[in-house]
Formats: structure tokens, sequence, C-alpha cells
């Protein structure tokens, strides 16, 4: 029996065994992550706009503008390399912004909205354990009704946000309620390195799997 194609599985080679190629997900061209990326990362932008000034009521301050641009292109670069398909780079953009929206949905709830947020961000959200206990059991088909792909790309969008923010000086609980943190102080949120290390890993993501990766092959 022949073996599975490049890109049947959830995580398989970046490239092609026979030819060598830079896989691309199943029916997606390889210039279509990033034409998602771009109208969601719009999409994004306008929505925490009007987050930001719904969030404001009942404080003198409004909350400060989230840097999601760095955890989105990093979560759909890392699933599509691993070679999701394209509902589980759909949910894992998603997932990359989960624990500050879950942060924010639970703040909202308070009359002191901004003192709130402040308390709860980076907290018990942002505790990875979660996020891989959610991706292993959809590994495990243990999410019911729920496509596998789909809560293994977001669980994993929502991973890779944690890790990131594990590189931040403020960093992220040990443990979900604990008040010890860790933290590898490699950048601050929303700074120039923070940027700089993006536009790094882009270039490095686009050497390793190939010119195609970011732009569209120009053939009829």
């Amino acid at each position: 029996m022949a073996g599975p194609s490049c890109h049947e599985a959830w995580i398989v080679p970046v490239r092609c065994p026979s030819s060598g190629t830079p896989a691309v997900p199943a029916g997606m061209g390889p210039w279509q992550p990033w034409t998602f990326a771009v109208c969601s990362t719009a999409v994004t932008d306008l929505s925490t706009t009007t987050l930001s000034r719904s969030f404001s009521h009942g404080d003198a301050r409004s909350v400060p503008r989230m840097k999601w641009l760095t955890h989105q292109c990093m979560a759909l670069m890392g699933l599509y390399a691993l070679g999701a398909p394209l509902p589980a780079l759909c949910a894992g953009w998603a997932g990359s912004i989960a624990p500050d929206a879950l942060d924010r949905r639970l703040a909202g709830r308070a009359f002191f909205r901004q003192r709130a947020f402040n308390k709860l961000h980076r907290g018990a959200s942002h505790w990875p354990g979660w996020w891989l206990l959610g991706w292993a059991a959809s590994q495990a088909g243990l999410l019911g009704p729920l496509p596998d792909s789909m809560a293994g790309g977001f669980a994993l969008g929502a991973l890779s946000h944690t890790l990131l923010d594990l590189c931040t000086t403020r960093g992220i609980p040990l443990l979900p309620f604990g008040k010890k943190r860790a933290s590898l102080r490699i950048c601050a949120t929303g700074s120039l390195a923070e940027y700089a290390i993006l536009a790094m890993t882009i270039i490095v993501f686009w050497l390793a799997m190939g010119r195609n990766a970011l732009l569209p092959q120009l053939q009829v």
C-alpha cells in the first residue's frame, strides 16, 4: 500500500520526501496562508480598536492595545511548517489570541475593567499546561464533535501565545494559580526588539520553506 502523501496527516515532514519541494497544506496554494494573515490582521486591528473603546467604561484609562501581530504570524508559520490543513490554520490563528481574549472577556464583567484586566492578564489563562492538555485531548479524540484538526490547531495556536509571552519581561505563571513566574526576558511587548525578532523569523521561515512559502508561483 502506498504511503500517505504530504500533508495528509496532522503533523508531517516539512518537505515532500519524493520531490524535496516545500510541503503545502492540502487544498491550499502557497500564498493563501499569508493572504489570510493580512486580512485577519486587519480585522483584528479593527476589533481591538472597538474593544479598547468599550473596555474603558468604568475606568479613567482605556485598555492598552495588545500586540497580536506577532502572535498571529508566529502561530501561522508554525502550523504551516507542521503541515496543518486550512481549518487548523484558521483555528490556530484564532487560538493565537485566545489567552488575551479570554482575559479581556473575564475583565469585561467588572465595573473597573482596566483594574480587573491588569490583575487577570497573563495569569491562569497563560499557563501553557491548559493548552497542551487541550492539544493532547484533540489528538486522542476526546473532544466529542469538535474536528480534531481544528481543536488541535486552536490549542497549538494558544500554546504558541503562551510560549511567546514567556520570552517577554513579565513572563507567564509557573502554575495556573500561583504567584511565581517564569520569564526568558528576551524582549518587552511591543518593543522594537519584538518586531526585529518577528522579521528575522519570517526571513528564516522563508529560507527554510522556500520562496514559494511567501509568494505565489507566477505561472499560468
